[in-house]
């Protein structure tokens, strides 16, 4: 990988092999925050459930089409202000929308019209801050923690994700929407006051003078991106892995599921065993570190999620291979997303690195969109078993076309440097 703009590597920890507790510290409070914005999400999308499913498409639709149409704007703006002061506004934004949440549907309960606006707002703040958010780890981390600390990031989203829908039940259950919207406040206050905690020990550096407009660096993240081969070439495959990979857990299994017969019971088992799975890999890499070829892993993972997702196809009529397949599945995309991901954020110069992380962002959100689209209408013309076979075909050959690409295949991750300029940085 290539260092670019002159950039320093953040400060080290005291050993070269470990995060620093700073990471630690924003990765655990940040994982918080995903858990309290899961919780409200379901508690939403539940209220909305009850005024019929038209209302809960519309809710869902209110907060993914402003983030999509707006998320490269956010990492503009990130880019331009400075990735702490995006990511302490976008924190407030949130504070602020969930109190104004929970007291509204404490006062009226949850009218269509609070659904529908707040749902917008979130959509909005998600924009600026998703992208200010993945780029943080380049400002609290050396260039060669960057894998280990975007691993440990992951394992506390996974972790999120496996408590929110028990503990969004419950909080549901007991409190109602006001209960869910004050856990989420609760969350993000912790994350705001670490935030600011950080920001006064690890400043950002300043960034340079900005002489053109905001939409002419917006056209600037655009050109480096489509021009930079590295960039271009992993922001592909990024996009090629939503289209194929994301569709598998949350739309092909449960129709796979209910077609053989499986029950709730056992097809929540099988997705449970595709999280599992992803969460021992990032489990390893935070442990042992990522392989030095992120590009190579990556097209392995990709072979290794369609052989899953054959297998899942051809075998779903038997339990044991069903669950070995979405055990293959799940390693397949854990060694897919714990190194695409340091590779996209190192490779990306010092001042367009929000950019990046927002353009990375709509290499998946657009892919999907489409591919859940097609996919659900194949699945409904052919059933879900064929299709789990073509769309573990097409990773295969994905996987196989990323492998022969002289620019992935030969990029690297950067090493640990020597223990002596380590601690020269500490």
């Amino acid at each position: 990988m290539r260092r670019r703009d002159g950039e320093r590597p953040a400060p080290a920890s005291r050993s070269a092999h470990g995060l620093p507790g700073r990471f630690w510290a924003w990765a655990g409070t940040a994982s918080l925050s995903v858990l309290g914005v899961q919780v409200v999400g379901f508690a939403m999308g539940w209220a909305a459930t009850g005024h019929g499913p038209l209302l809960a498409g519309l809710v869902l639709t209110a907060s993914v089409v402003p983030r999509t149409l707006l998320l490269l704007v956010g990492g503009t703006m990130a880019d331009r202000s400075g990735v702490w002061r995006i990511l302490l506004a976008g924190n407030g934004a949130m504070l602020l929308a969930s109190l104004v949440l929970a007291l509204l549907a404490l006062r009226w309960g949850a009218p269509p019209a609070l659904l529908l606006a707040t749902a917008l707002v979130i959509g909005t703040i998600d924009a600026f801050y998703l992208p200010a958010a993945g780029a943080l780890p380049r400002l609290l981390l050396r260039p060669d923690h960057l894998a280990r600390g975007l691993a440990l990031r992951q394992t506390g989203q996974q972790l999120a994700a496996t408590l929110a829908g028990p503990l969004a039940g419950a909080i549901y259950g007991a409190a109602g929407l006001p209960g869910a919207a004050l856990l989420n406040a609760a969350t993000f206050a912790v994350l705001l006051a670490l935030l600011l905690h950080l920001r006064r020990r690890h400043p950002e550096p300043a960034a340079p003078d900005v002489g053109t407009s905001p939409w002419a660096d917006l056209r600037e993240g655009i050109v480096v991106v489509t021009t930079d081969p590295l960039l271009r070439a992993a922001l592909l495959l990024v996009a090629a892995g939503a289209a194929f990979v994301l569709p598998l857990t949350p739309l092909l299994l449960p129709l796979l599921g209910r077609d053989a017969g499986w029950g709730p019971q056992f097809t929540g088992l099988a997705a449970g065993t595709v999280g599992a799975a992803t969460g021992l890999v990032a489990i390893v890499v935070l442990s042992r570190g990522a392989a030095r070829r992120p590009g190579i892993a990556a097209a392995v993972g990709l072979a290794l999620a369609g052989l899953g997702a054959a297998t899942l196809g051809a075998t779903s009529g038997h339990a044991v291979g069903a669950i070995g397949g979405c055990a293959v599945l799940g390693l397949g995309t854990g060694l897919f997303a714990t190194h695409m991901a340091p590779l996209v954020l190192g490779s990306a110069p010092r001042a367009l690195v929000a950019r990046v992380q927002a353009l990375a962002a709509l290499a998946q959100s657009l892919p999907l969109i489409a591919a859940n689209l097609g996919i659900g209408a194949a699945a409904h013309a052919v059933g879900p078993a064929p299709v789990l076979i073509a769309t573990g075909s097409m990773l295969v050959l994905t996987a196989v076309v990323a492998a022969t690409s002289t620019t992935l295949s030969n990029a690297t991750l950067p090493a640990a440097p020597p223990r002596q300029e380590a601690a020269a940085a500490a």
